[in-house]
């Protein structure tokens, strides 16, 4: 289980501060940037821009500084199998070495949720805090696996396309076409689809209708709805449409779907 004996979230120093361990910590340490600093690794000082993120080893002399005003998120983690576990789990993510997020508000609310359960100790809080440490672990590694192989310049638009998805694939009964969701980036439709497929592997359109078919199959099972009602309130308006779609997605027409599995329930 992993645990903390000191966080921060959104942690301001006077400006111009200096942190100077010699002798470094006697926990790991993640540390999120969020003005920029001078970080001295392996006797280099390294600029640091807003939004950098670096772990820390336990006991590695730690020297940064702030450019001017200082503000970070950090937390201390007490347990000596951090690394190990980075190691086998998530050997793409750097020990002792700057490294930057496409999305690092995640990163801080994840910073923020640790320091309240750290500060409020409610019940549980010590799981809690478990939990959130490892999917502060989790996030990071997402996104660094997501856009290892990306150009600078792709990284830097992947935050905006992973929020449009997720506004896409949240609300599948809307009317989407190529032109409403490319504005979710102000790109045009060609450039989204391209940016969207080196992204995710897939096309949004493929990817909506994958969400529509398995809201339409969750409607048939569980509400009672006509076929022509889960297909509407699915992103389906033309039931010849989603009765195709479905039959080559899960061989099975919908009615014939329903039928079968509502007998094996009763």
């Amino acid at each position: 289980m992993f645990s903390t004996n000191f966080c921060g979230y959104n942690y301001t120093n006077p400006d111009y501060d200096v942190i100077d361990r010699p002798c470094g910590c006697s926990e790991h340490l993640f540390l999120y940037f969020q003005t920029p600093m001078r970080i001295l690794l392996e006797g280099t000082l390294y600029e640091a821009a807003p939004g950098a993120c670096i772990f820390i080893t336990k006991n590695t002399k730690t020297y940064y500084e702030a450019v001017r005003s200082f503000t970070n998120s950090f937390v201390h983690i007490k347990e000596d199998e951090l690394i190990d576990y980075l190691k086998s789990k998530y050997p793409f993510i750097p020990v002792n070495k700057l490294f930057y997020l496409p999305d690092t508000d995640v990163i801080n609310s994840i910073l923020k949720d640790i320091f309240r359960e750290f500060v409020t100790k409610d019940y549980m809080y010590e799981e809690t805090i478990d939990l959130l440490i490892k999917s502060l672990l989790i996030q990071i590694a997402r996104q660094l696996k997501a856009t290892s192989a990306m150009p600078q310049e792709h990284i830097e638009v992947y935050d905006i396309f992973q929020k449009a998805r997720l506004t896409i694939l949240s609300n599948p009964s809307e009317p989407w076409d190529s032109q409403s969701m490319a504005r979710l980036t102000n790109l045009g439709s060609s450039q989204f689809y391209q940016y969207y497929k080196s992204f995710f592997n897939e096309t949004p359109k493929a990817e909506l209708l994958t969400v529509r078919l398995e809201k339409a199959r969750y409607m048939l099972i569980h509400e009672s709805y006509s076929i022509a009602l889960v297909a509407e309130y699915s992103g389906f308006p033309n039931l010849s449409h989603f009765t195709r779609f479905f039959k080559k997605k899960y061989g099975v027409t919908p009615g014939e779907y329903r039928r079968t599995k509502t007998s094996s329930i009763d």
